[in-house]
């Protein structure tokens, strides 16, 4: 029976890349392409960005794994799939509502991969992706005010950015949607940066999450609220 089926069977990365691709074509947006050839494969159509991109001076970075549901319900025991997809759908609609209606400019990052070439670690590609929309959209952007919205398990991948690349010149506010995951925090050995993230940084967690956000772990979190 699931053979006869197989050629109908349409995957959640699937259905919110048709779901996105639709919502930024309401607003004019695209496809971001790459000149890196593994980078093109795992990501085709996974990085949209506004046509007013490179003219605005407030930009919207918002990176999210929304596809990868063994990433965003980690540690759940119950899943209602219908209510998970709704609730990926809807994120996306009003993030980009939002942006539109304030005429930032917004680039859609979602790192959950097509696929990995074998043998490539995929914490490795991802670190290159996000380097790689670095240096080669947002730095070039005219963007002076860049705001990044970074959701579930693609917190983590804000550390790479901090520590390798000059965001402290542009950057005003890092926002982290953590879920029951734990935030990227700048390391003690780099005490001025660390400063600077935190008090640019907002954690938003659920009300459930493991970890008790209090003391130390508030002050290296910067502004901590819950859900």
């Amino acid at each position: 029976m699931k053979k006869a089926y197989e050629d109908d069977v349409v995957g959640i990365p699937d259905l919110l890349k048709a779901h996105r691709l639709d919502l930024m074509a309401k607003y004019g947006a695209y496809s971001v392409p790459f000149a890196d050839d593994e980078l093109m494969d795992a990501f085709k159509d996974q990085v949209l960005c506004s046509q007013n991109f490179y003219a605005q001076p407030r930009l919207v970075v918002f990176i999210h794994d929304y596809g990868s549901l063994r990433a965003e319900l980690d540690g759940v025991m119950h899943v209602d799939l219908n209510l998970e997809r709704s609730y990926m759908l809807d994120a996306t609609r009003k993030l980009v509502e939002w942006a539109s209606s304030q005429e930032f400019s917004l680039i859609d990052i979602n790192v959950f991969p097509h696929k990995l070439k074998q043998g490539t670690p995929e914490a490795d590609l991802l670190k290159r992706l996000i380097i790689y929309l670095w240096d080669n959209y947002i730095e070039i952007s005219e963007a002076s005010d860049i705001v990044f919205i970074v959701s579930g398990s693609s917190c983590r991948l804000l550390a790479p950015l901090l520590t390798t690349r000059p965001v402290d010149k542009r950057v005003s506010a890092f926002v982290q949607i953590v879920g029951t995951l734990e935030p990227t925090r700048v390391p003690l050995t780099q005490p001025e940066l660390r400063r600077w993230f935190i008090e640019r940084s907002l954690v938003i967690i659920p009300e459930s999450h493991p970890t008790r956000f209090t003391g130390k772990w508030v002050k290296n979190c910067g502004v901590v609220e819950t859900t």
